[in-house]
């Protein structure tokens, strides 16, 4: 590739129609993410473990009450509760949470549950909601 004299001159006559800049002419420039407006999303954060470490066995059956309902609304597959073993390996909340998943309130939410970590957690599978399909009929 040669330069012409044609190129030479038309680069010159460009670089003197460029003014420079003047001192008190300040150049702002900002970084592309200042410019930007992002708003952050709201994080939902649904955790799928609850411990009930320190309630009493009261407080704890309405927290598994509860926590197992919103999980069930949700459509959640597993959830896991921590009850703890105790001192001696059978502790108050473990003896009482089998029961209480027996009983026809929580049966119609629960499919299986296991014990894990050694007894001190307890997995429980959740069924999927059965929905009601109505039919439109047209008068």
């Amino acid at each position: 590739m040669t330069i012409t004299k044609e190129d030479l001159d038309s680069w010159e006559r460009l670089i003197q129609s460029v003014l420079p800049l003047k001192k008190d002419n300040k150049c702002v420039v900002s970084s592309p993410i200042e410019r930007l407006k992002i708003k952050p999303k709201p994080v939902r954060i649904l955790q799928h473990i609850v411990d009930l470490h320190g309630l009493t066995v009261q407080e704890a059956y309405e927290c598994v009450f509860k926590f197992i309902t919103v999980h069930y609304v949700l459509n959640s597959k597993t959830i896991s509760i921590i009850t703890g073993k105790g001192q001696t390996g059978e502790g108050k909340i473990k003896k009482e949470i089998e029961f209480w998943l027996e009983t026809a309130t929580f049966k119609e939410k629960i499919s299986r549950y296991e014990w894990i970590n050694d007894g001190g957690t307890i997995r429980i599978y959740l069924k999927k909601i059965k929905e009601n399909k109505k039919t439109c009929q047209k008068k």
